[in-house]
């Protein structure tokens, strides 16, 4: 007997939980012309531009200050990707992400390491 009323009581207060944050979720949402999201590509095409351009720059032939500057510059860039790829809208965030794609591939040593063994081995 206690076991039907713990479960209908649960299933009773779950289904009240459920609707209110689907539509707490769709009130916060901000609808986002076309126009606002070309504009957001644009900036972040900007700037992984930008990014490139300093990662192709000679940094040790620059003078100290030069250097700051940059990284000054660097981090900014850095801050507003992510708070584009926090965006509330999921074109922007997507433009963000896809901008943050075209960095590079990393691998780390560890890898490195169990690949050659692996070549080794076999």
């Amino acid at each position: 007997m206690k076991k039907t009323i713990l479960a209908l009581t649960t299933i009773v207060l779950l289904s009240f939980a459920i609707p209110q944050q689907s539509i707490a979720n769709k009130s916060t949402a901000k609808e986002i012309s076309a126009e606002e999201i070309s504009e957001a590509k644009a900036d972040i095409n900007q700037m992984v531009d930008r990014m490139l351009e300093i990662n192709e720059m000679d940094i040790k032939s620059m003078s100290k200050s030069e250097k700051k500057e940059l990284k000054k510059e660097v981090r900014s860039i850095k801050k507003d990707m992510k708070a584009y790829s926090k965006s509330e809208s999921e074109a922007i965030a997507e433009a963000a992400a896809e901008g943050a794609r075209s960095g590079g591939l990393y691998i780390s040593s560890g890898a490195i390491i169990i690949i050659l063994l692996l070549i080794i081995i076999l």
